[in-house]
């Protein structure tokens, strides 16, 4: 059980615990105060535990290094920080008492849910040209979930099982709800990633039609620049393994608010730092709040 990171783990300090919504500013406030990878709390742990080769970190003796398909310590375009490094829930469930006393009193997870097996190139192959675990959590790949029953999704999400189980996540979650810092208790914020999914996942193979990908492929942000275009700057993808869900449609909006609503129930969390904000419309993320403030409703959620 390891707290290196996981999946970026990051740590932010809340300034107004009764603030159900959090402007940029404050955010930029907020982030400001205490911004620190979990990295830097078990790199010394964690040096006597891998081995080298002519002094360059190659994989873990103890099972710190995860390979995914396509990423291997063989291959040579595989760069060390592109393995998951083997932390997980539990590890750090572990540190909590200690980032108590830091005066940590919120934790900002990274993506927990299922992601990308398989490895992927990067945004720019003509410079790096090397391959990429999903370690990050910012490839997840859903199966089709029927949310008729808001509460008993079939078939139920599955957590990203590098990390651990459901129960260890919420145990987690329990853990460092009964944990105090500076005379508040912690609370948990999940990164939420619903731009895109992986172009595997069963969710992509079922409904293919929720997605932007004329003529059967994505249209890639980087290819012409997309990024601040008016119409394709909410609709291209960040690769083509990635494609963008059509957030002017209304299904796939039905289906990944549930989605969100779901993980936000399921695993008690607090809030959600949601990924690429500036790439879906913002008519997804109003009816993100509306539902949220219906639904789970007396209770602070930021989001």
């Amino acid at each position: 059980m390891y707290t290196d990171t996981f999946c970026r783990i990051c740590i932010l300090q809340l300034q107004n615990p009764t603030e159900t919504q959090l402007n940029p500013l404050t955010m930029r406030k907020i982030f400001t105060q205490l911004f620190l990878p979990l990295l830097l709390l078990t790199n010394i742990a964690l040096q006597a535990q891998v081995k080298t080769i002519n002094g360059k970190v190659t994989a873990a003796e103890d099972g710190i290094s995860l390979p995914v398909d396509d990423v291997t310590a063989n291959d040579p375009r595989i760069e060390s920080s592109a393995q998951y490094a083997g932390g997980d829930f539990q590890g750090v469930m572990q540190k909590l008492p200690y980032l108590a006393k830091l005066g940590v009193n919120a934790l900002w997870l990274s993506a927990p849910y299922d992601n990308r097996d398989k490895a992927g190139p990067a945004w720019n192959t003509s410079v790096d040209p090397n391959l990429y675990s999903a370690y990050h959590g910012y490839w997840p790949a859903p199966e089709y979930i029927d949310y008729t029953n808001p509460l008993k999704p079939n078939p139920t999400p599955k957590v990203e099982p590098r990390y651990g189980t459901a129960d260890d996540l919420k145990s987690l979650v329990d853990t460092a709800h009964q944990t105090t810092a500076n005379l508040q208790k912690m609370k948990v914020l999940f990164d939420y990633v619903m731009k895109h999914v992986d172009s595997e996942s069963g969710l992509y193979k079922r409904k293919p039609e929720w997605f932007v990908t004329p003529n059967g492929t994505a249209r890639v942000c980087a290819d012409g620049n997309l990024w601040n275009d008016v119409y394709w700057g909410t609709r291209c993808s960040f690769k083509e393994y990635l494609p963008s869900f059509d957030f002017y449609k209304e299904e796939p909006v039905e289906w990944s608010i549930a989605d969100a609503l779901w993980w936000a129930r399921e695993f008690k969390a607090d809030g959600f730092r949601i990924d690429a904000v500036k790439h879906v419309p913002l008519s997804w993320v109003e009816s993100l709040r509306k539902k949220i403030d219906l639904e789970i409703g007396g209770k602070d959620f930021y989001t």
